[in-house]
């Protein structure tokens, strides 16, 4: 992997642990609105420049206060500087910088990167919890920003840049629920989560929870069967995203 050490030594992320007071008691399901307010604080969209006038877009989410993983193929391509974060919590956008990503971004393999945001406490970022442990037919939520939601606005990343809360108010979180279907073994002995809960492109790098919100994936990419016609949408586990995240000093 191509990484950069960060200061400060290991930095912890919150694992899901016995209880804890914004989510209440973690092996309880989480009331909808709830449920979808903590996604709503916890999960960013991705926005950086590639080229002149051309941006990618993708979804992400803090594992610390000042720490996002996302998919590595959300930010392959963006220029130095040229990165931003935001939400409808957060104060404004935060400029954010790419710590480590994994060496591939194909599908099937490992595709993560962490990015560094500034520890600005008064512009309330989230952490959303972790867990290992998920099982076919368990109830999931992918939450993410696909890129149809600004497709439509040419002045999306002139705005987000300047932090024109008027006008990027308007990004909405999209959430879908489903089901888990299959557990695949990837490329290099990663875990592979096929589930029915709708994503789409500007997904890639948010979060795949639980009903009591916690973490258990991170979606990644998608397949059509056109004999079947079927959509196929996958997300890495978070087993695998917690050994990337301890290799990069966030154990």
């Amino acid at each position: 992997p191509n990484t950069h050490s960060s200061a400060g030594g290991a930095i912890t992320p919150f694992v899901a642990g016995p209880t804890r007071p914004d989510l209440g008691q973690q092996n309880v399901a989480l009331p909808t609105a709830s449920l979808v307010a903590s996604l709503e604080a916890g999960t960013v969209i991705v926005v950086g420049m590639t080229g002149p006038h051309q941006t990618s877009i993708g979804s992400g989410f803090f594992v610390t206060k000042n720490h996002i993983l996302t998919n590595g193929h959300v930010v392959k391509s963006v220029k130095d500087g040229a990165l931003f974060v935001a939400n409808k919590q957060l104060t404004k956008p935060l400029a954010a910088r790419i710590l480590a990503s994994t060496a591939s971004t194909a599908p099937g393999e490992e595709d993560f990167a962490l990015l560094e945001v500034e520890n600005d406490v008064s512009t309330g970022q989230h952490i959303l919890p972790i867990a290992t442990k998920v099982e076919r037919l368990d109830s999931v939520v992918a939450g993410g920003y696909p890129s149809f939601v600004v497709d439509q606005d040419p002045n999306f990343f002139q705005a987000f840049s300047q932090g024109r809360w008027d006008h990027l108010g308007q990004t909405q979180l999209t959430v879908s629920r489903g089901e888990l279907t299959a557990q695949h073994t990837g490329q290099n002995g990663s875990t592979v989560l096929a589930h029915s809960a709708t994503i789409s492109p500007g997904s890639s790098g948010g979060p795949l929870v639980d009903r009591c919100g916690r973490v258990v994936g991170i979606n990644t990419f998608i397949r059509m069967d056109q004999e079947s016609l079927a959509r196929l949408n996958y997300a890495q586990s978070s087993r695998d995203a917690i050994r990337f995240l301890a290799q990069n000093g966030i154990e």
